[in-house]
């Protein structure tokens, strides 16, 4: 009996606030679609440039659509400072490791400081 190779996660692109470090933030129901905070609430695994202020958009997040997972349960990796503080314009960064769980079928969320994550980010390396 043959086993059936195992559906790849999905890695999802998943905007963030501007509002970050401000006094006042906006209620993030206004600045985000619903349908981006639910699938965001489902997502277990991230890939961010600083795991603070990704557990705190993720609190955010919660306050909307409740996590599948607590947050301390969360599988959050940072990208190395290198490709964070320089960007990765020229590929030279290999970002294959960071999409282990992806390959194990987990699906990944890709977080941005502020704004869309891969454009203008260092995020690029691990969309592309």
């Amino acid at each position: 009996m043959s086993q059936t190779p195992q559906q790849a996660g999905k890695l999802f692109l998943v905007p963030a606030p501007l509002d970050f470090g401000c006094h006042q933030e906006a209620p993030l129901s206004n600045v985000m679609p619903g349908g981006t905070l639910e699938a965001s609430a489902k997502i277990t695994h991230w890939i961010c440039e600083n795991a603070k202020t990704t557990r705190a958009y993720l609190k955010r997040i919660d306050a909307i659509s409740p996590l599948s997972l607590p947050i301390q349960s969360q599988t959050i990796v940072e990208l190395p400072r290198q490709v964070h503080k320089k960007g990765d314009h020229l590929g030279a960064f290999d970002a294959k490791p960071l999409l282990n769980a992806a390959l194990q079928g987990q699906d990944i969320g890709l977080i941005s400081e502020a704004g869309m994550p891969a454009v203008a980010d260092p995020g690029s390396s691990v969309v592309r």
